[in-house]
């Protein structure tokens, strides 16, 4: 399937729903203003929100089918937020079909917070110039890593250090230094990620 036609096919269940509320006022299929001037219901309102949790849980499913494929500790982290996203709004928004009460803002509220504290614990755990972990990171994994040593599998650690980086920095300044690091940890990731958690931590000499 091509990438257009997955996009109508997606597409379809919001046009039907969108169709449905246009003519709603004729049909009052899903919802309608009673005599007394109050909103009421129509006969097929469980489109609207079947449709609504469908595209939550697909993407939800998707974002963790994904955060078991990826190896970044910090993606997989963004993706099962992702992925647990959804439940906090589906719980609030049930609430709010069963016993109309506005719980799908709440639902939503806190999936936007536990987001937002996993990105700003992202912000300061990442190195900014090489995106890779930085050595708070690296503190924090060896912590968890060793919290249990009797079930803790073999830990291998390897070290490297740039021969001659200081050189290239007095030489032709900070900013070629810069970009031989970053091509230094390209090659890295090239030949260590997936097999290996890479870290820049700072250890002055």
């Amino acid at each position: 399937m091509t990438s257009r036609y997955r996009v109508v096919l997606v597409t379809l269940p919001t046009a039907l729903v969108v169709v449905l509320a246009f003519t709603s006022y004729w049909t009052h299929a899903l919802f309608y203003i009673d005599s007394q001037g109050v909103y009421r219901r129509g006969f097929a309102y469980m489109i609207q929100p079947i449709v609504s949790y469908c595209y939550v849980i697909h993407t939800s499913l998707h974002a963790f089918v994904q955060s078991r494929r990826v190896e970044s500790l910090q993606t997989k982290a963004i993706y099962r937020t992702l992925a647990f996203f959804a439940i906090p709004a589906l719980v609030g928004g049930t609430f709010q079909i069963v016993y109309s009460v506005p719980g799908l803002c709440v639902g939503i509220m806190i999936s936007m917070l536990l987001l937002y504290i996993i990105c700003q614990e992202q912000l300061i755990s990442i190195d900014p110039l090489t995106r890779l972990n930085n050595r708070n990171r690296f503190e924090t994994y060896m912590l968890s890593l060793f919290s249990n040593v009797d079930q803790a599998e073999d830990v291998y650690l390897l070290m490297m250090d740039a021969d001659g980086f200081k050189q290239i920095n007095d030489r032709y300044g900070h900013v070629e230094g810069d970009h031989a690091l970053q091509v230094i940890i390209r090659c890295a990731q090239r030949g260590l990620l997936g097999v290996w958690w890479l870290y820049r931590a700072l250890w002055w000499r």
